[in-house]
């Protein structure tokens, strides 16, 4: 408990008398203070007396004894299993640290001794062939393809070429289809020069050319047609399937 200091209790807890001509207090305070000055030799005697004899005082049974005896053997004992579990426990680690070395040497010395190795030679050598093969077989496929395409290109292009509609188209005058098919077509008129007269003239259809300047380029089409239809006469005999005469004659009849 907090009392104040001028409070005269039990505890005899006092910095200093009440009043300087009380002699009881006085006399009390005295007492204290020689108390207080004595407490330590007292405290430091007993001290030694309890450490140079432990047990005075006291009568201990011998059943106590042993239990303190046992204690301390199972003590030692458990001391020393932690003593044998440390040793062994550091002779088991560096047995196995010398045993990984050893291997990892017979592994750089003799590695064929290992039971993965030859096994893992011949995946080696089998994926080796296998990257070869797809290697060679990639670079005769690309050969038969540019092959392929030297053959038939030309082909392929002919027929691309012939189909309509097939390229984005201008959105004024002839498509490249168109302008291919006039062309080829001037060329044959060309050779079949029916208009190489002095007048230009159509010995057919005797039209002139150079009335209308705007279709000057467009040929004259009807010595085109009559060859036409006398090479299909002529293939159609070599086939096998000879049209009719009259058929024949009403066609000439017509184009001439």
């Amino acid at each position: 408990m907090n009392q104040p200091n001028h409070v005269i209790s039990e505890n005899l807890v006092i910095s200093q008398p009440l009043y300087d001509n009380d002699l009881a207090a006085q006399s009390i305070y005295d007492k204290y203070l020689k108390d207080c000055t004595l407490m330590p030799n007292r405290l430091i005697e007993e001290s030694k007396e309890t450490q140079e004899r432990p047990f005075a005082g006291t009568r201990p049974n011998s059943q106590q004894q042993q239990n303190q005896r046992n204690d301390q053997i199972i003590q030692e004992i458990s001391s020393q299993e932690r003593e044998q579990r440390n040793r062994n426990q550091q002779q088991i680690q560096q047995a196995n640290y010398q045993q990984d070395q050893q291997y990892q040497n017979n592994q750089m010395r003799y590695p064929q001794q290992n039971i993965y190795y030859h096994q893992r030679q011949f995946n080696q050598f089998q994926n080796y062939h296998h990257d070869q093969h797809h290697y060679y077989q990639h670079r005769r496929n690309q050969q038969n393809y540019r092959m392929e395409q030297e053959y038939y290109g030309h082909q392929l292009r002919r027929q691309e070429q012939g189909r309509r509609r097939q390229q984005q188209q201008p959105k004024y005058g002839l498509d490249l289809n168109e302008i291919a098919a006039l062309s080829e077509i001037v060329f044959r008129q060309s050779r079949a020069s029916c208009w190489d007269d002095e007048n230009k003239k159509c010995s057919i259809c005797i039209s002139h050319f150079e009335e209308n300047e705007k279709i000057r380029f467009l040929p004259c089409l009807h010595r085109y047609y009559y060859e036409l239809i006398i090479d299909f006469i002529q293939v159609a005999s070599i086939l096998g399937w000879p049209p009719k005469d009259h058929y024949v004659r009403s066609l000439v009849q017509q184009f001439s």
